[in-house]
């Protein structure tokens, strides 16, 4: 049985947790750093020591994922991990502002599917690193979203992740009772988020755009994403996400175009 306080907490951050991540306790601290008191919990299908001794030394439970078929099915059940009509899932490598979970919280309205904030991005010491093309095309992408009347509507909301996923993953908020139980699995590695977005865009419900940077985004050549960009394992997902969007002679060139503004993030 919970207890009155435990009840009146609306949001969880979920800590998707990875291997031996030198950054994770930074993650774990910035949300426990909240001025809205979040409920948090650390998620993970990679169960080792160094989890186990951050998690303890912050009195946070751990729940392990037995299953082990690839970031798409961990990001569900992190998602799903969550005990409260709110939930972010945290990516371990990145930070989380104070008024994060509160500004979220504020935000949200009674159709909002997810509401999601901007962000900056930072290097392997935390300084915040200059705006690249990419990050001010995604943020084009995103203006119309920036009014609240049009946030509702098909296709404002796939308007905004038509030309490219804008959506930061970890910034992302989900209303837990309007998701469906599968979201992020499947075969993709690096646009499971892109994926969730189009499906979602597909639902009635708003898509809550917080035109404030709130989180920080890490860039190193650990994560998954940019990974998959050097291995140059990632044009083929593009092209299939293009093409939920276009015909094959637009999404063609866009994935090409698309390709040239990642590479502004891996030459840094």
């Amino acid at each position: 049985m919970k207890s009155s306080s435990e009840k009146e907490i609306l949001h969880t951050f979920v800590i998707c947790a990875y291997k031996e991540s030198q950054y994770l306790e930074a993650c774990v601290r910035s949300v426990l750093a909240q001025k809205y008191p979040s409920r948090v919990v650390i998620a993970t299908s990679t169960p080792n020591a160094h989890i186990d001794r951050i998690a303890e030394r912050y009195e946070i439970p751990v729940i392990v994922n037995p299953e082990k078929k690839g970031i798409g099915y961990d990001f569900d059940f992190a998602r799903l991990a969550g005990e409260t009509p709110l939930v972010t899932v945290a990516h371990q490598d990145d930070c989380y502002d104070p008024e994060f979970s509160a500004r979220v919280i504020r935000e949200f309205r009674e159709d909002t599917l997810i509401a999601f904030t901007d962000y900056r991005e930072i290097d392997t010491n935390g300084d915040t690193l200059p705006v690249n093309v990419n990050l001010r095309i995604k943020k084009i992408l995103l203006f119309p979203l920036r009014f609240r009347c049009l946030q509702p509507f098909k296709l404002i909301k796939r308007s905004s992740i038509a030309f490219g996923n804008g959506i930061c993953c970890p910034s992302v908020t989900f209303a837990t009772e309007k998701m469906p139980k599968k979201l992020f699995a499947g075969k993709m590695k690096s646009n499971v988020d892109w994926s969730a977005w189009e499906i979602l865009s597909r639902k009635k419900g708003r898509f809550s755009y917080i035109h404030e940077v709130l989180m920080s985004h890490r860039i190193h050549d650990e994560a998954t994403t940019n990974k998959m960009i050097m291995e140059n394992g990632r044009t083929s997902e593009d092209l299939a996400m293009f093409r939920r969007f276009w015909p094959a002679f637009i999404a063609k060139p866009l994935t090409r175009f698309y390709r040239r503004s990642e590479d502004t993030v891996t030459k840094r």
